[in-house]
């Protein structure tokens, strides 16, 4: 009986020493446990707290740690936490060419009346069919949730009164001259709303007609689409030509790039380090712009298509452009490509034979990096055009 008692007690003491033992180590491991828990938070809001530098972007690790506390602290809202920050402040509105911003909205709807009046031949009277063009065409324009859209982008300005020269000074306006743009466009999507070739057309055709101005005007000579050799690096000219018709006379856009651009820079930073170097090089002197090239050429003889980029920095149509955009359509104002595709296509290689096909397509660039995901304010078009034989 004794000996059961002393075997009994040794094993009641050892089990509470082992519980004991299981005790401190569970102390342990919680208190290191805690002890490594606040270690990480306490590090990760000192991260949070460290004011980063103004350039700095923060990493895909700060991001998922930023949304977990987030959501542990007060919850994720289903559209994010992000709200877009306010749009950069608007530019006091440039002013167009008088004359060429009273000649386009003209020719724009009478070459639109025109590809209407090709899908219903059977129309008797053809008046009717412009009177339809001019009525959506001022119906859109005088469209109070219209107006107030655009108004909310940026100013519009407000005839002083009714008179024509009033109206002349409305189309001058970069504002209102982009309002205006929306309206045709917007008209031409209507009555050529399947026919996506007529719509094809109209561009092409409206392309033709700015060319056809800038000949008139002495921009891009005659000549210059009628000479033996008809090759593209011969249009690089006439090309820049335009661009800069473009940019200067008629202020459509602020600036634009040519691809070569890029080369261009290497080879000034290149000059750049070889004047460091002592080298004789004047430094005045710079690669001039091109576009094309011999490669450009023997590639379309090969039978290949080439692919020269256009950046136009601030667009008098980008407004209306962005709208029709976010309007789920891809028919948007532009000039620029038609324009250009006209004058590559009216200067085929006619030594060579082959007719050229241009196509091209618009992509819209906010050039500016913003941290915040929301935040998109694109400034900039960058045009991609495809030239092939046909």
């Amino acid at each position: 009986s004794r000996c059961c008692s002393t075997t009994h007690l040794s094993s009641t003491l050892l089990q509470a020493s082992h519980r004991e033992q299981d005790s401190a180590e569970h102390d342990i491991i919680t208190s290191h446990g805690r002890r490594s828990l606040w270690m990480l938070l306490g590090s990760s809001f000192a991260c949070i707290a460290k004011p980063p530098p103004a350039h700095a972007a923060r990493g895909a690790a700060e991001l998922d740690l930023e949304y977990y506390l987030r959501d542990l602290v007060g919850g994720n809202a289903k559209e994010g936490n992000i709200l877009p920050s306010a749009a950069p402040d608007i530019k006091p509105a440039r002013t167009l060419n008088t004359q060429f911003a009273i000649w386009f909205p003209t020719t724009a709807l009478q070459l639109l009346t025109t590809q209407v009046t090709k899908q219903n031949p059977g129309a008797s009277d053809k008046s009717n069919i412009q009177q339809q063009v001019q009525d959506r065409f001022q119906a859109y324009l005088s469209n109070p949730a219209v107006v107030r859209a655009f108004s909310a982008k940026a100013p519009l300005p407000q005839p002083s009164s009714n008179n024509q020269e009033d109206m002349d000074k409305l189309l001058s306006n970069q504002y209102y001259f982009d309002l205006t743009s929306y309206a045709i466009w917007k008209t031409a999507t209507d009555l050529l709303a399947t026919d996506y070739r007529a719509r094809d057309d109209f561009l092409r055709q409206l392309g033709k007609s700015i060319l056809q101005y800038a000949q008139d005007q002495g921009v891009v000579p005659p000549s210059s689409c009628s000479d033996k050799d008809n090759s593209l690096v011969n249009l690089n000219d006439a090309t820049l030509e335009l661009l800069n018709w473009f940019k200067t006379t008629l202020g459509f856009c602020l600036e634009y790039r040519v691809s070569s651009e890029a080369a261009t820079a290497a080879a000034a930073a290149a000059t750049a380090s070889n004047d460091k170097r002592g080298s004789s090089k004047d430094k005045s002197s710079s690669p001039p712009r091109i576009i094309f090239d011999d490669l450009d050429d023997e590639s379309l003889a090969a039978g290949a298509s080439i692919n020269p980029l256009i950046t136009i920095v601030e667009s008098t149509t980008l407004g209306a452009s962005l709208q029709l955009t976010g309007e789920q359509s891809r028919f948007v104002p532009d000039w620029v490509g038609p324009t250009l595709a006209a004058l590559w296509e009216s200067c085929d290689d006619k030594s060579g034979g082959r007719r050229r096909r241009v196509s091209w397509e618009a992509f819209f660039v906010d050039p500016v990096y913003r941290s915040n995901p929301k935040d998109y304010f694109p400034t900039e078009q960058i045009f991609q055009f495809t030239i092939s034989g046909r």
